[in-house]
């Protein structure tokens, strides 16, 4: 039930014939920082990302200044543990985002 779950937040919505336009239009790219700057939000202690590639709005650096940005802002550093999940690019950002945060990788292609 899981997968099916996620395999409707995940940009393979668009090629569905079955899919609403609604649905078609809600995905707009990849955008880490977004989901970085909602998850400091609520002041955990980790955090699990999972994505299918690369940040679309900023480069893979910029998203790691973003980070350390809300870091010092925040004077908290989760673990980020990050999942790439069917992904065909953004593996090596996902592996330096966990790395880089105490976390694990992982790359799940079901």
């Amino acid at each position: 039930r899981a997968c099916n779950w996620y395999k409707k937040q995940t940009p393979t919505i668009i090629n569905d014939p079955k899919a609403t336009e609604a649905q078609k239009k809600k995905h707009h790219g990849t955008r880490h920082d977004l989901a970085l700057q909602k998850a400091f939000s609520m002041k955990p202690d980790v955090i699990f990302v999972a994505s299918d590639g690369e940040p679309s709005k900023y480069t893979d650096e910029e998203v790691y200044e973003i980070l350390e940005e809300l870091v010092k802002t925040t004077g908290r550093r989760p673990i980020i543990n990050a999942i790439a999940y069917m992904a065909d690019d953004g593996q090596k950002f996902m592996k330096g985002l966990a790395e880089k945060n105490k976390g694990s990788f992982r790359e799940v292609n079901p």
